[in-house]
């Protein structure tokens, strides 16, 4: 029981850092075409070169934000995961037997 929560917290640890990655990639390549373009002018460019700065900001604030609520919350359900397991260790062995079951019925079932 305890290897396969530490395996979901891992697991769940990689996925928010490949997406924080891709969004800091993301970013970081409309920064560059930012600047690579900031030369080019005419018919809408600086027009959409100035939204392209405003929701390249609006997103590094939501990116800054959305990981410090995601490590806060992350935090907080593995502590009271933990807690639970800790305090009630009957209960969750009896929850992890319950969802060992309910999938392998649901395998079971999808073969056919």
């Amino acid at each position: 029981m305890n290897f396969s929560f530490n395996k979901a917290k891992s697991d769940a640890r990689d996925s928010k850092d490949r997406i924080s990655s891709d969004l800091s990639e993301l970013l970081a390549a409309s920064e560059e075409l930012l600047r690579k373009t900031a030369a080019h002018t005419g018919d809408g460019v600086d027009e959409a070169r100035t939204r392209l700065q405003s929701h390249l900001r609006s997103a590094q604030g939501y990116a800054a934000t959305w990981q410090k609520e995601a490590k806060r919350t992350a935090r907080e359900v593995a502590h009271a995961s933990d807690e639970f397991v800790h305090d009630n260790p009957w209960k969750a062995i009896g929850i992890a037997a319950l969802v060992g079951i309910a999938i392998t019925f649901l395998a079971s079932n999808s073969r056919d």
